[in-house]
């Protein structure tokens, strides 16, 4: 307890030893107060870094659908999220988001997904071309 009343949480040392014949308890009290809130506020951030690797996945997945529909990935909407998530992770954590964008993908199972994805975007883009009034793809 601190002078003031207030409770903290410490360290608490002891240390017994000998002086004069006689055994004593040096006891060390260090307030850590501080170190358990930096704790606690890399524990948050570490989650949201989490969740947005997580995310990364998600990421890869929109870029592709942008590359295969010939869209440009510099859509205002895009740019404004990306630079949200900039703007609020520490650079450590980005750093290790751009490596693992360039890290060949860890996760597994997911070819019943892709499949799923890729059999909708063909539905998709020959509904879009029968609409144009365009040939199947492929035809001459």
């Amino acid at each position: 307890m601190r002078k003031n009343g207030e409770h903290f949480q410490a360290d608490i040392r002891t240390i017994p030893f000998m002086h004069r014949g006689e055994r004593h308890v040096l006891t060390v009290a260090r307030d850590i107060t501080e170190r358990r809130e930096r704790e606690q506020a890399l524990r948050t951030s570490e989650e949201q870094y989490r969740a947005v690797f997580n995310a990364t996945t998600d990421g890869l997945v929109l870029r592709d659908f942008f590359k295969r529909t010939g869209q440009p990935l510099n859509q205002p909407w895009l740019v404004a999220m990306v630079l949200g998530l900039v703007k609020r992770f520490p650079l450590a954590y980005l750093i290790k988001l751009g490596i693992a964008t360039i890290r060949p993908d860890r996760t597994r199972g997911w070819g019943r997904a892709r499949d799923a994805i890729n059999e909708y975007a063909e539905e998709v883009e020959a509904q879009n071309r029968k609409a144009l009034g365009l040939g199947a793809k492929g035809a001459k």
